[in-house]
């Protein structure tokens, strides 16, 4: 890495950069070459016995040099001259590699609170947005809310160009989850995905006002107390024996289970209080 961040840091800023097109394919060339010996470095470290903790050092201290010669790159485009700019991307372009290379082969390791350089996330989100349709589609061919899985992608576009590696394997991992979709003792398809969304602590407050509002149409539909807080319990009893993958939408900020049993107590309550007070 020292011999790329020399060539990045040292020669490719717009003021310093060769005039000469020779001179910058001949630094094409070494970015090229660096690239090689890093995933070859990578390669071994996949091969050896080291510790996690050994593993997960290395993998993430070139996750976040990675990320830094991108940004620097993206910043010397925004003041580069036009007939330079290709070369900032076809030097973007390899590093890129470098990322995909750890994404694919390394993600236990990766730092997940670490942003994704600007440039990279646009063709991440790209993706996530093309599986996202494809999982729309099915999903809404089989008469779920569109508006339920518009809520899934809504907090990818509010946090964008804000994206962190940890969210974008997040998405991943929901998107194909969403799109299989299996829980055989589930008959319904939207109960379903709000079962899934739920397993992933999809903590959105959008969605948290959602399934809130949904439940109040049920309840609505009930005439006697004895049958909303039956219902009120059932969702109660099934959020308490749900499985949990151990992840979140937005790590620290509170779970999805945790604010629905609480809204579900607190109905219960207000559903009892309403009828004492139309009684008296």
């Amino acid at each position: 890495m020292n011999k790329l961040n020399h060539l990045i840091y040292e020669h490719f800023a717009p003021g310093v950069l060769a005039a000469s097109a020779e001179k910058r394919h001949t630094y094409l060339r070494e970015v090229q070459a660096e690239k090689m010996k890093i995933t070859a470095s990578m390669r071994e470290l996949s091969q050896h016995g080291a510790p996690w903790e050994y593993k997960a050092q290395v993998i993430r201290k070139y996750q976040v040099q990675i990320v830094l010669l991108l940004d620097a790159l993206e910043q010397y485009q925004h003041h580069a001259d036009p007939a330079v700019k290709a070369f900032y991307t076809e030097a973007s372009a390899i590093l890129e590699e470098l990322l995909i290379a750890l994404e694919q082969h390394f993600p236990e390791y990766l730092a997940q609170d670490v942003f994704m350089p600007k440039g990279y996330v646009i063709q991440v989100i790209e993706q996530l947005e093309e599986r996202f349709r494809d999982t729309e589609k099915y999903l809404c061919d089989r008469r779920v809310d569109r508006r339920l899985l518009e809520l899934v992608i809504r907090p990818l576009h509010h946090q964008h160009p804000y994206i962190t590696f940890g969210m974008v394997m997040y998405y991943r991992r929901l998107l194909l989850e969403l799109r299989e979709n299996v829980h055989p003792f589930i008959i319904d398809l939207t109960e379903r995905v709000h079962y899934t969304l739920h397993q992933y602590n999809f903590n959105s407050k959008d969605y948290f006002m959602y399934c809130t509002a949904q439940l109040r149409k049920k309840i609505s539909r009930l005439r006697t107390l004895q049958e909303k807080k039956g219902l009120l319990s059932w969702y109660e009893k099934e959020l308490r024996n749900m499985n949990s993958h151990g992840v979140s939408l937005f790590p620290g900020k509170g779970g999805l289970r945790e604010q629905m049993l609480t809204w579900l107590r607190e109905e219960k309550y207000f559903q009892q209080t309403l009828l004492t007070a139309s009684a008296s």
